[in-house]
């Protein structure tokens, strides 16, 4: 991701520095649910690379975020930062900012987060691997996101998470419908009692929770030039969650009807359509972590199952339940074993279940053959590929 530093590289960065930078920075404009314009500015490192959403607090403009995006870009992450509606390019007129004070304006902004997803997967991005970044009051937009839109979003960062209540936009509401995943929230002294009244409700939902106090007053996006390496430690905890060190690599499928079947970024992934139902599976390794799961798009009801070496590992799939955790059997030559899943939906229809393993325990030998298969209750088995004969893992470094 890094060029070694030599003379004729660093002129010609001089020399280009101005026109490589317009390049690289694409304006995204699409209509929201209400038929307005939302605007934001994608700063582009790769496509196949993992993606930072900034989400800026109600009523406050992209360009608050200006000193951040360096930082995030010279890792090796895209970034995108959404206006909010009523605010910069994202307003058309006086009238409509003063619309914007309504509260239920503010309670639909998170629609823009997913819908912004979206845009990203038209245009080719790694939509497998993106994180939420908020400030201040941003962080219950984020959260009202992260709760609905399942799988997109891999980690969050919150710089000075606000009131638990604003708007009308209720975070212990909306967090209760919500798995989370690793969250990294920091605060300054005076505003540390918002931030541990939201922490007790993500403690619960996630893994991996980490807390830092701040000296001094500047809150939200302004830490940066006010607390020391706030933005490399963002910086880091995102990195850390987004870019794993090793991932999966799967070879494609020879069969027509077996669907995609790739490798994208760190994310395994393959897809097939029947009777205008997806079906899918995706895997993917964050650090010492292996996390595996199948997914339909549309109605389906009955179970998953998908074998990788000895385990045999089976999982109920329901896209009209509502639970959010799930019992996944597991069978080997050791045994039997239950283990909790964690099952997500969105609003694009997908219902998904998410398992977390040791890494080093399931991928133990290398190129064990892995095999997917959706069992409905009433009909015939689709299977991954259509042949169900499998493909072969494999992991390497990074």
């Amino acid at each position: 991701m890094y060029l070694r530093s030599t003379l004729s590289l660093a002129c010609l960065g001089l020399l280009c520095s101005t026109a490589s930078t317009q390049r690289q920075i694409e304006v995204i404009k699409f209509l929201n649910h209400d038929e307005k314009e939302v605007v934001g500015n994608l700063f582009i490192v790769d496509k196949n690379e993992p993606t930072v959403i900034c989400v800026e607090l109600f009523q406050s403009v992209l360009v608050s975020w200006t000193d951040w995006i360096p930082v995030f870009r010279k890792a090796g992450l895209n970034v995108l930062v959404l206006d909010a509606r009523g605010v910069g390019p994202s307003a058309t007129s006086s009238a409509e900012k003063d619309s914007m004070v309504h509260a239920t304006q503010y309670h639909n902004m998170h629609r823009n987060l997913l819908q912004s997803v979206e845009e990203l997967q038209k245009k080719g991005y790694d939509t497998t691997r993106i994180a939420l970044l908020s400030s201040n009051f941003g962080s219950n937009i984020l959260i009202a996101a992260m709760s609905q839109a399942g799988s997109p979003f891999r980690a969050m960062a919150m710089l000075s998470p606000s009131i638990a209540s604003y708007r009308h936009l209720d975070v212990n509401k909306e967090i209760k419908d919500w798995a989370g995943p690793p969250t990294y929230m920091v605060s300054s002294v005076g505003t540390s009692p918002f931030m541990k009244v939201i922490a007790k409700e993500i403690e619960a939902r996630t893994d991996t929770l980490k807390q830092e106090v701040t000296e001094g007053t500047a809150i939200g996006n302004r830490m940066i030039n006010n607390v020391p390496d706030i933005e490399f430690k963002v910086r880091d905890f995102l990195v850390e969650h987004l870019m794993p060190r090793a991932h999966l690599q799967i070879p494609k499928f020879e069969e027509s009807d077996a669907g995609a079947a790739g490798f994208a970024s760190s994310t395994l992934s393959i897809s097939r359509e029947v009777d205008s139902v997806r079906y899918g599976f995706n895997a993917y390794i964050v650090g010492d972590e292996l996390s595996i799961g199948p997914f339909v798009v549309g109605q389906f009801k009955g179970e998953a199952r998908f074998t990788l070496g000895d385990r045999v590992v089976t999982m109920p799939l329901n896209s009209d339940n509502t639970k959010t955790r799930v019992k996944v059997e597991v069978a080997d030559g050791n045994g039997n074993e239950t283990l909790n899943g964690v099952r997500k939906s969105n609003l694009s229809g997908m219902t998904s279940i998410d398992l977390l393993v040791s890494a080093a325990e399931w991928l133990k030998e290398d190129a064990a053959t892995l095999r997917i298969e959706f069992i409905p209750e009433n009909g015939a088995t689709v299977a991954l590929p259509a042949s169900g004969a499998g493909f072969a893992t494999h992991v390497f470094e990074r």
